[in-house]
């Protein structure tokens, strides 16, 4: 969840202005292939970076997951972007440690 405490401190910074990468293949779309390869490139890894880290943690569906955090993750990214406010990425860390404790549990109690 430290990656949410690294969101908080990079939003309250006076030059945020979102996630450049994320920006740059919303407005191109389809347009630019190298834009598109940069971005799916991206976020390939830091899927790849979440999933090694659930395997790791031992939960049953890693890529289920990840992929839900990932979306937590972005979707968060826009919200202090637009809210301007850093609390987003607090509140998200808050919805990670829901999901990732009944991912716990579920694990326990099987």
């Amino acid at each position: 969840l430290f990656i949410f405490d690294a969101l908080f401190v990079w939003f309250e910074r006076k030059d945020y202005f979102g996630c450049l990468i994320m920006k740059a293949a919303i407005e191109f779309d389809d347009q630019s292939a190298e834009i598109t390869r940069i971005f799916k490139t991206h976020k390939q890894k830091m899927d790849d970076y979440l999933i090694h880290m659930c395997e790791d943690a031992g939960f049953e569906a890693p890529m289920r997951l990840a992929s839900m955090l990932t979306t937590i993750i972005d979707g968060c990214i826009v919200k202090a972007l637009v809210s301007r406010n850093a609390n987003v990425a607090l509140e998200a860390k808050d919805i990670c440690k829901s999901i990732l404790n009944s991912e716990v549990k579920g694990l326990l109690t099987e």
